[in-house]
């Protein structure tokens, strides 16, 4: 059975940042070719929006077999993931449905879902853990 670090570890390795990789390889891209404001312009489609949704829930995966051991800390990190994804996925709707969207304003929401989707999916993990280590 791994502990609690390694399987935050493996999470944030497979889930979080092989998540990523698509969006960090066009940034770098981006760069090379010394395209103006390339992060702006990497999250412009809302693809970073649907990795949170995806982050998020796989660690909403995590919790939800743990167990009803701390209860309320479990209720309030599953939230923070239920959050996540809900507005991740209707502002992707809305995002895809504008017109003219704001790019810049993409970009920020994405950063700040992304910075919530790894602290909510994080307290998953980390309560994760209590309830199987409870059972065994």
């Amino acid at each position: 059975m791994l502990t609690r670090f390694e399987r935050i570890v493996r999470w944030f390795l497979f889930s979080v940042l092989v998540s990523l990789m698509p969006l960090l390889i066009s940034y770098a891209a981006m760069r090379l070719e010394n395209i103006q404001a390339p992060g702006i312009r990497v999250t412009a489609d809302g693809g970073l929006l649907l990795i949170c949704t995806t982050v998020a829930a796989g660690a909403l995966g995590e919790l939800i077999p743990s167990g009803r051991g701390r209860a309320l800390e479990k209720i309030t990190a599953a939230g923070g993931c239920i959050l996540v994804v809900m507005f991740g996925t209707l502002y992707y709707a809305a995002v895809k449905s504008s017109a003219a969207p704001n790019t810049r304003m993409i970009f920020t929401t994405s950063l700040l879902l992304l910075a919530g989707a790894i602290s909510a999916g994080l307290s998953c993990l980390y309560l994760s853990q209590e309830g199987l280590a409870d059972a065994a």
